[in-house]
């Protein structure tokens, strides 16, 4: 798609044209194809589409999204009130996106329509480009790491909009997001706000009665997450700074994906501990080195069927290293074969010679 020589070809030869459907302009914006936008504009094939807007914000499109704007709805018998539901979108796709260039040039599009021409216009609230941006917007920016559009949203959104709680009234949890996916200087700008008391107090020396914003909230959800990712710094960070901490989900979750440094700082450094699922997903996943470290530093055991009864929890207690080797072994390991091979037919000798 976007050969133009070959349309214009085709167009030589007599073919036949038909429509171009709305999801073949979107993807021709989503694309950045500005080229096959303007050709097909001037043969009369694009009318007022409000998803080439959306599809060029989503992109990361400036000169599409610019071009939209300036060229398309200027000279097609509407006005900027007719595509203001779609550029307000737009500013909450481009912006969750990280593409903040595109969010800023929307944004100042937005204020050229006085708030007076939206009173008849259905499900905008009056109060301007506001009710699109929300905390999914806040929410999704910090996951991704964007730390200067999390910035910029607050400073243009922040007098008038909620930036963290979901439309339900329930927090949106930002720092979580961007704590696990390893993104410490979002979770530590977030961290910087004043907390809700804060607020208050200096709202009231200032004599502003407006309502008292929610601040950026975290859970062990933050660390559990970062441990999993194996993001050691941002687990590190959480545990100086922030008080939500963890549970056993950080060693259990670490230790099936085989972050053995992140592993070893919780033992050391946190309380919470992990469960059996540590060892087990471990040798499900092929960690060797996890299972080994886990067999001579922890106490959480070996899972074991009850079908084995008394004598199989014996034999599991006393030789939960062969036990597991073993289970990576059924369980189509992808750690080296030779060494677990290797590893596994030492622990038996040794088993072996104890037995004697």
């Amino acid at each position: 798609m976007g050969d133009i020589l070959i349309a214009e070809w085709l167009v030589e030869q007599g073919a036949e044209w038909r429509q171009v459907s709305d999801v073949i302009d979107g993807y021709v914006a989503n694309q950045g194809r500005l080229d096959v936008l303007q050709w097909l504009y001037a043969r009369g094939q694009i009318e007022k589409d409000l998803l080439l807007m959306l599809s060029a914000a989503n992109g990361g499109h400036f000169h599409v999204a610019r071009w939209v704007i300036e060229v398309i709805e200027p000279h097609d018998g509407g006005t900027r009130i007719d595509t203001f539901p779609a550029v307000v979108f737009a500013i909450h796709t481009a912006a969750s996106h990280g593409h903040l260039e595109i969010a800023k040039f929307l944004r100042e599009c937005t204020k050229e329509v006085d708030a007076s021409e939206l009173e008849g216009l259905d499900g905008v609230v009056v109060i301007g480009s506001i009710e699109f941006v929300s905390g999914k917007t806040m929410r999704e920016a910090a996951e991704k790491g964007c730390l200067d559009v999390v910035q910029w949203l607050y400073h243009e959104y922040g007098h008038d909009v909620d930036l963290f709680v979901n439309n339900d009234g329930t927090p949106t949890n930002a720092i979580d997001g961007a704590a696990g996916n390893g993104h410490l200087e979002v979770v530590q700008y977030l961290h910087g706000f004043p907390n809700s008391s804060d607020l208050a107090s200096r709202k009231r020396k200032r004599g502003d009665e407006s309502a008292i914003r929610s601040v950026p909230t975290c859970t062990e959800a933050a660390m559990n997450a970062a441990a999993s990712h194996g993001h050691l710094a941002v687990v590190q960070w959480l545990h100086e700074n922030r008080t939500e901490g963890c549970s056993t989900v950080a060693m259990d979750d670490a230790a099936a994906s085989g972050h053995l440094r992140v592993l070893q700082w919780l033992h050391e450094h946190r309380t919470e501990g992990c469960t059996t699922a540590a060892m087990k997903n471990a040798a499900r996943y092929g960690h060797l080195e996890v299972v080994r470290w886990l067999h001579y530093n922890t106490r959480v055991g070996w899972v074991y069927e009850r079908s084995y009864g008394r004598r199989g929890d014996e034999w599991t207690s006393k030789h939960r290293e062969m036990a597991a080797c073993a289970s990576i072994g059924r369980m189509h390991c992808r750690c080296d074969e030779l060494s677990c091979r290797t590893w596994r037919v030492r622990r038996r000798k040794m088993a072996s010679r104890e037995s004697e």
